[in-house]
């Protein structure tokens, strides 16, 4: 069984459950008790979730996803020889860096880096800004701007976003390079 996110275009996880079986295996996701997906019905189908099944596969697309759709997954596999299981924890990244207009750029142009944050922050959130793994702003102001970058700004950027009244607690993105030339 594996997962992954992808976040270019908007928030999608797809889950994908394979098995090798002869005759084929029936197969079904859960999240906890609940089933999310089956090879033998559309359970699961929405807008929001799309399943496509053939012979010992499942493929699950989750649009849209939410804090809700992170947690532990458990696969089931069975035929007339016996049955198998699995499990797994999807991870939803609710923390990205987007920089504009490119993760490229040439000295002297202006260049915004926004700490991007799934849902809803809240209102007291705070934005602490890394630079090669150090800290080099704290704000309530979600972005970094170079109004004139240097290749002295050149690095690895991530951003952590920090609120007690909503939706996040404690958020750190993955690592986005700068490239100035």
């Amino acid at each position: 069984m594996e997962a992954f996110l992808d976040t270019e275009g908007g928030q999608v996880a797809i889950i994908r459950c394979v098995v090798n079986s002869s005759p084929a295996a029936q197969l079904a996701l859960y999240k906890g008790t609940e089933l999310v997906a089956s090879s033998s019905s559309k359970a699961g189908a929405s807008e929001r979730v799309t399943v496509k099944a053939a012979p010992n596969a499942l493929r699950v697309e989750i649009k849209g996803v939410v804090q809700g759709d992170e947690g532990k997954y458990n696969f089931r596999a069975s035929n007339a020889y016996g049955n198998t299981s699995g499990e797994m924890f999807l991870h939803l990244q609710t923390v990205r860096v987007l920089i504009t207009p490119s993760t490229e750029v040439q000295e002297g142009e202006a260049v915004s880096l926004t700490c991007d944050v799934m849902g809803s922050p809240a209102e007291d959130t705070v934005y602490s800004w890394y630079r090669n793994s150090k800290q080099i702003q704290e704000s309530t102001e979600n972005s970094l701007a170079f109004p004139r970058v240097a290749s002295g700004d050149a690095g690895s950027y991530h951003c952590k976003a920090q609120g007690t009244g909503g939706s996040i607690s404690s958020n750190i993105s993955p690592s986005i390079s700068l490239h100035v030339y």
